[in-house]
């Protein structure tokens, strides 16, 4: 079995993003661990900072957690599509992504603008 590196190498961060990440899908740790081939014991010292997951590892959670390597990994501000619940939401901004600034500007002010009627609405309502 490969070492983990120590938790000094790593911010505590990911700790938190994994737990967080794991609760935000409602999973358990044991759940979780048999997801990703590990045993429970593991996944709490994950998330306790004691352990690092190896990279092999990293990716199965990313994987289970539906989550990016990229935001378990960097430290800083959670990003905001390690909080979207709605993977296809999450797939169809994927896409978005790849349009033309022209036609990806329209979509940011349609969705804006949606967003606002909505707020008004519910601002109307109380």
């Amino acid at each position: 079995m490969p070492k983990s590196i120590t938790n000094s190498t790593i911010s505590s961060d990911l700790a938190t993003k994994l737990k967080q990440a794991r609760k935000q899908r409602g999973l358990t740790q044991g759940q979780l661990a048999k997801r990703i081939g590990a045993d429970i014991q593991r996944i709490s010292k994950y998330e306790r900072n004691i352990l690092v997951p190896t990279t092999e590892i990293m990716v199965k959670l990313s994987e289970a957690l539906d989550v990016s390597l990229d935001y378990l990994l960097k430290n800083g501000k959670n990003r905001v599509a390690g909080k979207i619940r709605d993977t296809q939401l999450l797939d169809c901004f994927a896409q978005v992504d790849t349009l033309p600034d022209k036609d990806r500007d329209i979509l940011k002010a349609l969705l804006e603008a949606f967003i606002k009627k909505h707020r008004f609405e519910e601002l109307a309502m109380h």
